[in-house]
């Protein structure tokens, strides 16, 4: 007859060869001979967690700090319930309990920190995964979430130390390959970074992250067959801002009886962007219905697009696909990028109407964006203070023209050159871009930062001169001066990050050459 304690080890022995029926079924024999005999109860939460049973789990716990309230494993089991929930307060008072009662356990400090950075407490989640790795430099976990931490603090140098240290440690490991890759494409080292954006899908081929990302650099590099396939992937990634929908996603072959939704993802500007080709999307169907933002609905009613907005009532469709899944679905290359401009256009009534409200201003009329979106992840390197552009207000024959709504428009009070303001309500249900299109319809140039006002420019038709960052958005490429999607817009890049006094010293030097062909022509 086995004592209890060969019981128990029994019943820890058939709990790692994963017989967990066979060892729960030990335990409560243990316990049926002596209910005080805790680390059978304890074993018994240890099945119900591994078999799901959350909520059995918890009790068993519970009964068991009842007779030990300072058992650290204990406490550790529940803190990964309470991880489990995402109940990150709670699972951080348990792994302290747990560390209270045994100081030195890297793991515990690892969860810890993990419990920390959950709650946004960024500074104290650091300093458990220091201390876990002080105790165990090998402690993966600790070395991969302190790696992912520094990102979220901006020191991305130090977070490519820990997934370096840590890809050292256990070979190729996908997450640690792609944070890593991310941190190199950020940075404009490319080849790096598709490096380890391979060597991620080498070792876990549906690593959505991985294939997306590598989507972005094909995209940047030319390479739009190849990216367009890889950019499909951006649908599996929960964060990602796009409708999942019931019916089929359309491959582009012909479905002439049937009915097509397209639906717009992302931002406003990558809604102008891609409209272009719901035209050729309807010489495939029966029908297509075209779901945009509602702020763009009255422009593109007005361009002939047939459009309803994101709270409409849709009939019943046959397939969908999202909108920037459309050059994939019908085969775009830079051999055959749709750019026949204009695609937009304002109403006669409002171009009539501004044309009258601009045709007195002297000289060459420019308008001009400073700022995107602050809601938009990359906003604060693609937007750019107002203050930059006052190189351009210097040039002689030059009226500067807002276009700018919302975020951004308070900083007309802090400069000194001037800038036209229109008194105008950019209410945009109420169709502002149809104005802002009238407007840029009837002014000699706009210049922007890479905002959806780029675009709208662009798609109009207007000559369009657009500042980027120095790592811009994939749809502007690399080391060219123009784009093969609009012919109308031209690119000024940053050289450097967050050098936008050269961007502007180059912009205002063109302009100023322009400024003089339009006085000549104007004599």
């Amino acid at each position: 007859m086995p004592t209890i304690s060969e019981a128990l080890l029994a019943a820890g022995q058939l709990y790692e060869a994963g017989q967990f029926a066979q060892s729960e079924r030990v335990c409560r024999e243990i316990l049926t001979s002596d209910p005080r005999y805790w680390q059978a109860t304890r074993m018994l939460a240890l099945v119900a967690i591994k078999t799901g049973r959350h909520a059995e789990a918890r009790q068993h716990l519970q009964q068991v700090l009842a007779l030990e309230p300072r058992d650290a494993d204990t406490h550790f089991q529940l803190g990964n319930l309470e991880t489990i929930a995402e109940n990150w307060t709670a699972a951080a008072n348990c792994y302290q309990l747990a560390l209270t009662a045994r100081p030195d356990w890297p793991l515990a400090e690892t969860r810890l920190g993990i419990a920390r950075q959950s709650l946004g407490q960024l500074n104290a989640a650091s300093q458990h995964y220091e201390r876990a790795l002080q105790l165990d430099p090998n402690q993966a976990q600790a070395r991969y979430n302190w790696g992912v931490l520094r990102r979220q603090q901006g020191r991305p140098a130090e977070a490519a130390e820990q997934f370096r240290r840590l890809l050292g440690l256990v070979g190729n490991h996908a997450a640690a390959l792609v944070n890593l890759g991310a941190i190199y494409q950020e940075s404009g080292e490319l080849s790096a970074a598709l490096d380890c954006f391979e060597r991620a899908l080498a070792v876990e081929p549906a690593a959505a992250d991985a294939h997306y990302n590598r989507a972005l650099i094909l995209l940047a590099r030319g390479d739009l067959a190849a990216g367009w396939q890889e950019y499909q992937w951006r649908m599996r990634l929960s964060w990602f801002p796009i409708q999942r929908r019931s019916e089929p996603v359309w491959n582009g072959s012909p479905i002439p009886q049937q009915t097509l939704l397209v639906h717009a993802e992302q931002g406003l500007g990558d809604t102008l962007h891609f409209i272009r080709y719901t035209p050729l999307a309807r010489e495939r169907c029966g029908r297509l219905i075209v779901q945009v933002q509602d702020p763009l609905v009255p422009l593109l009613k007005q361009s002939g697009f047939e459009v309803m907005g994101q709270n409409a009532d849709l009939p019943r469709c046959d397939y969908q696909i999202p909108l920037v899944s459309l050059p994939g679905a019908l085969g775009t290359t830079l051999a055959n990028v749709p750019a026949s401009i204009p695609y937009l256009s304002s109403s006669h009534e409002r171009l009539a109407a501004w044309q009258a409200e601009l045709g007195g201003m002297q000289g060459l009329k420019v308008g001009i964006v400073w700022q995107g979106s602050p809601a938009q992840a990359g906003d604060p390197k693609r937007s750019i203070p107002l203050a930059q552009f006052e190189p351009l207000a210097r040039i002689a024959g030059v009226t500067l023209v807002s276009l700018q709504k919302h975020a951004g428009v308070e900083q007309l009070s802090s400069v000194s050159f001037p800038v036209h303001q229109f008194q105008v309500s950019w209410d945009e249900q109420s169709g502002a871009f149809v104005d802002t299109a009238a407007i840029m319809q009837n002014l000699d140039l706009v210049i922007t930062a890479d905002t959806a006002a780029a675009h709208l420019a662009g798609a109009l038709g207007v000559q369009v001169w657009t500042a980027l960052p120095v790592l811009p958005d994939w749809r502007w490429m690399l080391d060219r001066d123009d784009t093969p999607w609009y012919p109308t817009m031209t690119l000024f890049r940053q050289q450097r990050a967050g050098d936008w006094p050269t961007v502007f010293a180059r912009t205002a030097q063109r302009l100023d050459e322009v400024a003089r062909a339009h006085r000549d022509h104007a004599r």
